[in-house]
């Protein structure tokens, strides 16, 4: 009884957390819908599923509207993704897509409206582009144990599309670039008193930014003094998406005294691209484990957990999205195995080596000295799964 009494004390002492888990761009490029019509979406990301189930909340972007449209709109840079892939990802155990991104319009106001309609149906929450103004700047509230974490998405491109003038009409948040003008996008400044006037009503606010030089690994300098003027502002961390390849996680000093997370660029998570070349840099992706917790002084960030993830392309156009480390360990299983062909070691030993090569190029993104001494265990950019 008394050990029971005890137990139930430290239970009710504990302080509230939530661990929240971002990745990168999930893009249904034509190759990965044919397939996926022919065997469905769940193998793509059935690997990952355990994953995404640990998290408490798990938020990735989703860079195509969501249409049942018999014709949708389709060219080499005009993306579409059918209702089945939300409720795949549902499965899998994603809770939130970001759709505040580029290509947020290429099927025009009414994709706005069906992907927000689709994903509701699928039992996922969205952020970002919405049927309206108003719900488009919104930020969303993800809640555990009371700590509430607000969660902001814009995007600084938009394909050459503009925001309507009617408040009404469906709506993407979009910061953009100067030289780079969109149609009801907000100043850098007006974002910036936004998130200042956001940040106090949650105990933490994440912004899931789309931005940055598509396959470029360094983030621009403006995007890097954006961030700055954003943290400052209140936002706790920044989330980027948009260049397809990884960009460096930093820490960020705050006007508060505080630090901040800015994680310029995740990749992607499932694209077609570099579906030739398994060594390549566009099959680099990231999941970011974040554990946040409330104290006495407030909430702070108490981990930061990188997960090396990538495109494995399989025959007949089928793909899956697996840990860099779940590679790493059927290939070490493999290579234990008695009596193994010749053809199967070669393969495995080639899996293992270029698994190997990945997991050390993401470790070249958490150099930043001072995300080291914020969270000294990031510094190895490989998580407990891989161990």
């Amino acid at each position: 009884m008394v050990a029971l009494l005890v137990a139930s004390l430290a239970l009710a002492q504990a302080p509230p957390r939530v661990t929240l888990l971002f990745g990168g761009d999930v893009i249904p490029h034509t190759p990965l819908r044919e397939a996926a019509a022919r065997h469905g979406w769940a193998p793509v990301f059935a690997p990952l599923a355990d994953t995404f189930a640990a998290a408490d909340f798990t938020v990735l972007n989703l860079e195509a509207p969501v249409v049942s449209l018999k014709k949708p709109e389709q060219e080499t840079l005009v993306f579409w993704a059918p209702p089945e892939l939300p409720r795949a990802l549902a499965r899998a155990g994603v809770d939130v897509l970001g759709f505040a991104n580029n290509h947020s319009l290429d099927q025009h106001r009414e994709g706005i409206a069906s992907t927000r309609a689709f994903l509701a149906d699928a039992g996922v929450r969205a952020v970002g582009a919405d049927v309206d103004e108003a719900g488009a700047w919104s930020a969303l509230e993800l809640e555990k144990d009371g700590l509430r974490v607000g969660v902001l998405a814009f995007t600084r491109f938009l394909n050459g599309f503009n925001n309507r003038p009617d408040a009404g009409l469906p709506h993407v948040p979009a910061v953009p670039y100067p030289e780079s003008p969109i149609g009801g996008g907000r100043t850098e400044a007006a974002t910036v008193d936004l998130v200042r006037a956001l940040a106090p009503r949650f105990d933490a606010l994440i912004l899931f930014v789309h931005w940055g030089q598509e396959y470029a690994h360094a983030p621009l300098p403006r995007d890097r003094a954006f961030a700055q003027a954003l943290l400052d502002a209140g936002a706790f961390a920044i989330i980027g998406a948009h260049p397809h390849v990884l960009q460096p996680v930093e820490a960020l000093p705050r006007a508060d005294g505080g630090v901040g997370l800015v994680a310029f660029s995740l990749g992607n998570l499932l694209s077609n691209q570099d579906a030739a070349d398994e060594r390549g840099v566009r099959r680099d992706g990231l999941l970011l484990r974040l554990e946040l917790v409330r104290r006495e002084a407030g909430v702070t960030l108490e981990g930061v957990t990188p997960l090396p993830v990538t495109v494995e392309h399989l025959k007949a156009r089928r793909a899956r999205v697996v840990l860099v480390a779940q590679q790493l360990a059927e290939a070490e299983v493999g290579l234990a195995a008695p009596g193994l062909p010749k053809v199967e070691r070669r393969r495995l030993e080639r899996q293992r080596e270029v698994a190997l090569q990945r997991q050390a190029r993401v470790e070249r993104f958490f150099q930043d000295a001072a995300l080291r001494r914020a969270w000294p265990g990031v510094g190895g950019a490989v998580g407990p799964e891989a161990r």
